[in-house]
Formats: C-alpha cells, sequence, structure tokens
C-alpha cells in the first residue's frame, strides 16, 4: 500500500487485525533507506519518518522531535510487480 501523509509518503506491506481500533494504522520504525549506504539499503523497508514534518514550526515543543503519533495519513492500494 501507499501511506500518504501531508509531508510525505511510503510503500509498505499491509496486515488487517483487529489488534489495533478502527481508523487506526501502526506503523512499526521500520529501518528503509534511501540514502548511499549499500549496507544500510539491502534490507529494505519503508521509513516511517518520511511521513512526518521536520519544519521547525512543526516540531514537538517540549524536546524538539518531529511529532510521530497522530499523523493523519491516507491509504491506497499499489499496483505490486509480479
Amino acid at each position: 500500500v501507499r501511506v500518504t501523509s501531508k509531508d510525505g509518503a511510503i510503500e509498505t506491506g499491509v496486515q488487517i487485525t483487529d489488534d489495533v481500533s478502527p481508523g487506526t494504522v501502526a506503523i512499526p520504525h521500520g529501518w528503509g533507506h534511501r540514502g548511499g549506504w549499500q549496507l544500510a539499503n539491502r534490507p529494505g523497508g519503508a521509513n516511517v519518518n518520511e511521513l512526518t514534518s521536520n519544519a521547525a514550526a512543526d516540531l514537538e515543543r517540549l524536546a524538539g522531535m518531529s511529532v510521530l503519533n497522530g499523523v493523519a495519513v491516507r491509504i491506497e492500494s499499489v499496483d505490486v510487480p509480479v
């Protein structure tokens, strides 16, 4: 699926479960990379940080970090190459 927020988008697998409240998306912190590091890129995965803003006005005020929960997203199916 493609997961899109106002700040970015990632593509990842999906599993539907009753373990999460309806209307909720849970994405574990994956270690997906798009940089130039061959070893880090090898496992693949999606980087959930791509969905968050790093603009100063959007940072969590106490710690100065990106807000990592309560991020509104849209889910779309994508074609998977065979």
